[in-house]
């Protein structure tokens, strides 16, 4: 039991780092949210499905 809650703690500490780490690119791709940038290239737009392995498992992610 405790190998299963430590298990589900990584993969939620997982996931945490994982968004993070997109959200992270994304404000270097295109800045800050909601402040014009004049030179930008590139816009925040839509999100889509996609799969990380996270402790031996397959979990789904929405990735920028």
């Amino acid at each position: 039991m405790a190998r299963e809650a430590l298990l589900a703690m990584s993969v939620a500490a997982g996931m945490a780092v994982t968004q993070a780490m997109f959200d992270a690119e994304v404000e270097q791709l295109v800045g800050s949210h909601g402040k014009h940038d004049a030179e930008r290239t590139a816009a925040r737009h839509g999100r889509g499905r996609g799969l990380v392995e996270l402790g031996g498992c397959r979990v789904e992610v929405t990735r920028p």
